[in-house]
């Protein structure tokens, strides 16, 4: 095998190793994370305010002896049940509630009764500092798996 053959061979088996699933799963944290720091700072993932509650919505927020903020903290089911997971090369992430997963998916994408309060980051979101931030630790984590010492058997030859 030539060196160049050898140098792609050993990159794909990376992507295909079980340290790049230990390092998909150490993405996922640094967003989980991300994503609950945010919530608890009632803010989107482009490090804005969220609208305020209705007046009604943040009263009944206090009487269950929460926050009147816009932070994703009601019953605590959403929080209790908020997972992310690594497969098939990615990293998804979720409700295991079905019933939380609906409600959050329309906060997600707004609806005619719910204000669209979004905590998934996406492109559009990447020059705030907050995702900065995680893209930063991300390249960091990949740049560690592909930097780490390896061996590579090839066919060198000088002309």
């Amino acid at each position: 095998m030539k060196i160049g053959e050898a140098i792609l061979k050993d990159i794909k088996d990376t992507f295909n190793s079980s340290e790049f699933n230990k390092t998909l799963d150490d993405i996922g944290a640094v967003y989980s994370d991300s994503i609950e720091e945010m919530n608890s700072q009632s803010k989107g993932p482009n490090g804005r305010e969220r609208f305020s509650l209705n007046e009604r919505y943040a009263q009944e927020k206090v009487n269950l002896g929460r926050r009147p903020e816009p932070d994703f903290y009601y019953s605590g089911e959403a929080y209790e049940s908020f997972t992310y997971e690594t497969k098939k090369k990615s990293i998804g992430f979720g409700y295991e509630k079905s019933e939380v997963a609906s409600y959050m998916k329309n906060h997600e994408q707004g609806t005619t009764k719910l204000p669209q309060r979004r905590q998934f980051p996406i492109d559009k979101d990447s020059n705030s500092s907050e995702q900065k931030m995680n893209i930063k630790d991300t390249e960091n984590l990949i740049s560690k798996l592909l930097n780490s010492k390896r061996v590579l058997k090839a066919e060198f030859i000088l002309n």
